[in-house]
């Protein structure tokens, strides 16, 4: 049975993730109204994403536009064999109305 509020569509957007000062590369592979799926690339110094965690991600949009967001880690998942890279389940904190009408076009 599907537990998710909102229906998830398919990305494949260019992200930073930030952690403090520290910031990541990552993928954003699916977006919802309130979240979203990252996998993070290679990082040789893992962090620490667990639960509760807060993040800035900020994105660029195919049609250009930068967008900034506040959000808080629902899950995080380690790759083997290596654990360099996360997966990560994201909750948006206040999406701003620029994220809002990017959703709206994808629906």
């Amino acid at each position: 049975m599907e537990r998710r509020r909102y229906k998830r569509i398919t990305v494949d957007l260019e992200a930073r993730l930030f952690l403090g000062r520290t910031g990541y590369s990552g993928i954003i592979r699916n977006i919802s109204e309130e979240g979203m799926f990252v996998r993070t690339s290679p990082i040789y110094n893992p962090i620490d994403l667990g639960p509760g965690a807060t993040l800035h991600i900020e994105c660029r949009l195919p049609a250009g536009e930068e967008i900034n967001l506040n959000c808080s880690v629902k899950w995080s998942l380690k790759i083997p064999p290596e654990n360099l890279r996360s997966c990560i389940g994201i909750k948006i904190i206040d999406p701003p109305v620029e994220y809002k009408e990017f959703l709206k076009t994808l629906l």
